[in-house]
């Protein structure tokens, strides 16, 4: 039996309400159920996003990076044109470099196919355990319709033969040549005609109801035989229209129906929906999962829950949790995150970036992989790697992974930074990690994510987060910055938003 044994993922805790966008552009109309989307912060994207998701997922799954055979991950929002967006992320995951490691993309139907071919070389034997993930950060142009919808999210699934909780027991597909959204070679920004509900009805609905259809017809079930239906979501409502074509009943869609207040989030958008089901489904019930992309078509999959659901649940991340910190952004501070409004040049880079460097191959393992090292002499935790042990002067180190928790012991903040596009004030803290020993050994230091000054303090629980650190000749650098933890109750920057209400 093949199937998913665990999940994990992430969604962004800045929002836009729809309300907001139309109060600038009131002529461009309404996405039909969205109330609100997810918004990537500065230093997020979907190699960050993934990363979240995956760590979660490895952890519900109670197995280790190294254990994963083969990673594929599909996203149509890269950060570069040509180059492994899996590659970086088996880096900083620990997967081994022996695993194979594969990009899917071009469409947000990318998702459930890397699923369909994780699963076929389950079956096949040629691997024991895969790592599907699916993440999207799609932009619109200022003032059009899908600026109101397009939402950033990650959802990441282990995939495996044993402690299945959930079993794909059938698949079935349906490509159409019928393109209504694209992205030309070069740009950022999506394009679409200026018909809707051409869309939606011709291409969507027709895409994901052939799909269903065609899996129903395979399986020789009735769309009654299913529990729930998570589909790809473009707007708030057309989830209910597939239950009732494909004849499911019309609380099949209730649960799963999440785009009002994430937004579309392209290649995870299905399996976000199939993660609530995860979390609130019981054994033996079942759930059609379809996915769409503008241009491409569908793919469906029929998924069983088992009697493993009810011993895993309690160790996952529940929706609610990964999206209750929410801070709520006006236009002019969400129009400066997506890249529509410019924000000034940093000050220029002080030194080389590891990136385009030889120095990435030293630094790696450490700046991506969080490897330290461990003194055998008085076990003082040293990071990054010296040569001698920072308090005792021995060098007899054994490598040991860096702990991810610890309490703010001092910080500053800096009204200067030579990072960009992030802004000013950035809060610089030293952190003594949980359990790192040594008197100077488990300080480390770093930037926090985007936070206010004022909230931050001596003693403060914080954890180290993947994001983007800058760029250096068009490459992304990629590290970890301090992140308050939920408990403490901190907010983004309060200038550009309060709080919000959780999902």
């Amino acid at each position: 039996m093949a199937g998913i044994v665990g999940y994990g993922a992430y969604v962004p805790g800045l929002r836009i309400s729809t309300k907001e966008i139309k109060a600038v552009w009131p002529a461009a109309g309404s996405v039909p159920g969205i109330k609100e989307k997810a918004v990537a912060d500065f230093d997020e994207d979907v190699i960050t996003m993934s990363v979240m998701a995956a760590e979660r997922a490895l952890a519900h799954a109670g197995v280790g990076a190294e254990e994963v055979d083969a990673l594929y991950v599909a996203t149509t929002s890269a950060p570069y044109e040509e180059k492994s967006v899996a590659a970086v992320i088996q880096t900083v995951l620990g997967v081994s470099a022996e695993a194979l490691a594969v990009d899917f993309g071009r469409t947000t139907r990318a998702g459930t196919a890397a699923l369909i071919n994780c699963l076929a070389q389950i079956k096949a034997g040629e691997i024991n355990l895969g790592l599907v993930i699916a993440g999207d950060n799609r932009l619109a142009r200022a003032g059009d319709l899908l600026e109101q919808s397009l939402g950033a999210a990650a959802v990441a699934l282990v995939v495996g033969k044993e402690k299945v909780i959930a079993e794909v027991f059938g698949t079935a597909s349906f490509t159409n040549e019928f393109t209504n959204q694209w992205r030309p070679y070069g740009e950022k920004l999506l394009r679409r005609h200026d018909d809707p509900r051409l869309e939606r009805e011709y291409g969507y609905q027709r895409a994901v109801v052939r799909a269903g259809q065609s899996l129903l017809a395979r399986l020789g079930l009735p769309g009654t035989a299913f529990h729930y239906l998570a589909t790809a979501e473009p707007d708030g409502r057309s989830i209910q229209g597939v239950a009732k074509a494909l004849g499911l009943p019309a609380e099949a869609a209730g649960l799963a129906n999440l785009a009002p207040f994430i937004g579309d989030t392209g290649t995870a958008s299905p399996f976000l929906g199939l993660v609530a089901v995860l979390e609130q489904g019981k054994p033996a019930d079942k759930a059609l999962v379809i996915s769409y992309g503008s241009g491409a078509g569908s793919d469906a999959l029929a998924v069983a829950l088992t009697e493993e659901i009810t011993v895993q649940k309690q160790r996952a991340l529940t929706l609610a949790e990964v999206t209750r910190e929410k801070v709520s952004l006006n236009y002019p501070a969400y129009a400066k995150r997506v890249g529509l409004l410019p924000v000034p040049p940093a000050l220029p880079d002080p030194i080389s970036g590891y990136l385009t460097q030889p120095g990435m191959l030293r630094d790696a393992e450490y700046l991506l992989g969080l490897s330290a090292l461990e003194c055998t002499e008085c076990g003082s935790l040293n990071y990054p790697h010296r040569d001698y042990c920072i308090d005792c002067r021995s060098q007899s180190f054994k490598q040991v992974k860096l702990p991810r928790r610890g309490r703010v012991v001092t910080y500053n903040v800096q009204y200067v930074s030579p990072i960009g596009p992030e802004e000013v004030p950035v809060v610089v803290c030293t952190v003594k990690l949980d359990g790192a020993g040594g008197v100077r050994g488990g300080k480390v230091s770093g930037a926090m994510v985007a936070v206010d000054p004022a909230q931050v303090k001596v003693g403060l629980s914080v954890e180290l987060v993947f994001r983007r650190c800058g760029e250096e000749l068009g490459l992304p650098k990629y590290g970890y910055k301090f992140k308050p933890l939920p408990e403490t109750g901190n907010a983004g920057r309060g200038a550009e938003g309060g709080a919000s209400k959780e999902l």
